[in-house]
């Protein structure tokens, strides 16, 4: 076998070091793990698929390397962990079916914390949380207005390139409980997954499904799926949830 030339070796060498560089720069080689709050309290609607997706979020970042779980699912724990100063130590914090008057121990903290480079997540019950706060309402995208039975729905898929919808074509279906939003804005959100049609009347129209929005620094990733832990379960919503956190800690 040939050896390689000086000239040759040396280019290795840069297009190598050029490689490690661009993967350290982005976080993905020798990065600290993120530090993600699963908020799981209730404080209405308690979800039985909560524990499914706390497992969901703890296991991929545990095999993937990019973050480690604490969970605030008591009053106490929530208390304690969104002060300004445990606040600090996270790089997001995620709404896992949470539902109602959450009490955060400093809204304004919290507000201060997402536009200073926060990355919050919501599935399925995290609309359904702090809705008599205005604030949180606009920077999550949207609030829940009312959902009826369970239904088999078309998905439509509004960006195909996005981490959170990457492999699913065009759309897809499913059968959840489908949120239906209000408090909403298309103008003011980046579309991932929508609906065509009522889940439940079959009336044409825009039913937001699934978005991310950018909010001061920080990023804001929501999806209306996640009610039935078969849904949780399912590789589509594993590939789809983890790809909005990844998106929303720029990992």
């Amino acid at each position: 076998m040939r050896a390689a030339t000086p000239g040759r070796a040396f280019a290795a060498v840069v297009l190598l070091g050029g490689l490690l560089g661009g993967l350290m720069a982005s976080g993905e080689v020798g990065a600290e793990p993120a530090r993600l709050l699963a908020v799981t309290n209730t404080q209405g609607y308690r979800h039985e698929s909560i524990p499914n997706l706390v497992a969901l979020v703890e296991r991929e970042g545990r095999e993937s390397g990019l973050w480690v779980v604490e969970r605030a699912d008591t009053d106490e724990e929530l208390r304690s962990l969104t002060t300004a100063a445990s606040l600090a130590r996270f790089d997001a914090v995620a709404f896992l079916n949470s539902s109602g008057d959450v009490p955060l121990a400093d809204r304004e903290a919290f507000l201060a914390w997402v536009n200073g480079g926060g990355a919050l997540v919501g599935a399925h019950g995290g609309a359904n949380t702090l809705q008599g706060w205005p604030e949180f309402v606009a920077m999550l995208g949207g609030e829940f207005d009312y959902h009826r039975d369970q239904a088999r729905v078309w998905a439509r898929v509004d960006d195909a390139g996005h981490p959170a919808t990457a492999g699913r074509g065009t759309g897809f279906e499913l059968f959840d409980e489908i949120y239906l939003i209000k408090s909403f804005d298309r103008g003011r959100v980046h579309m991932l997954l929508s609906l065509e049609r009522h889940p439940n009347t079959g009336e044409p129209g825009f039913f937001p499904f699934a978005w991310t929005r950018e909010q001061g620094q920080g990023r804001v990733f929501y999806t209306a799926a996640g009610h039935r832990a078969d849904v949780v379960e399912a590789d589509w919503y594993g590939a789809h949830l983890l790809g909005g956190i990844r998106w929303a800690l720029r990992r």
